[in-house]
């Protein structure tokens, strides 16, 4: 009975906790988003994107970033590697091309099935027959 009588309060708790780390979330990170429009120049606010600035790429050859930098403990195991394309042709064609030659696929049968084990289990048969 005890229980019963603290559901209510407890759903709301866990929605105001819930309310409370968004809105924390938000307001902690509105100085970061308010710096980086500070940072913006109106002439980079144009409609039409000027593509000569690198600041305009998400990702480009000559940007550097995070992503262009290797981890120092596996920096040294970097090597290329050469590889040689074998086919190109859509999956099917490549199935069909492979059992024209007379393939088969070497099928694994369980001793036992789903139903082995719903009547091991239950002691009746998953049908009537």
């Amino acid at each position: 009975m005890f229980m019963k009588q603290n559901i209510p309060s407890l759903f709301f708790f866990k929605r105001l906790i819930i309310l409370l780390f968004i809105l924390s979330f938000f307001f902690y990170n509105q100085p970061l988003f308010a710096q980086s429009i500070n940072n913006l120049n109106a002439s980079e606010l144009s409609s039409i994107p000027k593509y000569e600035n690198l600041k305009m790429w998400a990702a480009h050859p000559w940007k550097k970033d995070f992503s262009d930098s290797v981890p120092k403990g596996i920096i040294n195991e970097i090597k290329d590697f050469e590889g040689e394309i074998i086919a190109i042709d859509t999956p099917n064609a490549l199935i069909d091309e492979l059992v024209a030659t007379g393939f088969e696929k070497v099928k694994e049968v369980k001793k036992a099935n789903l139903e082995d084990v719903f009547i091991h289990r239950t002691g009746k048969a998953w049908r009537e027959d």
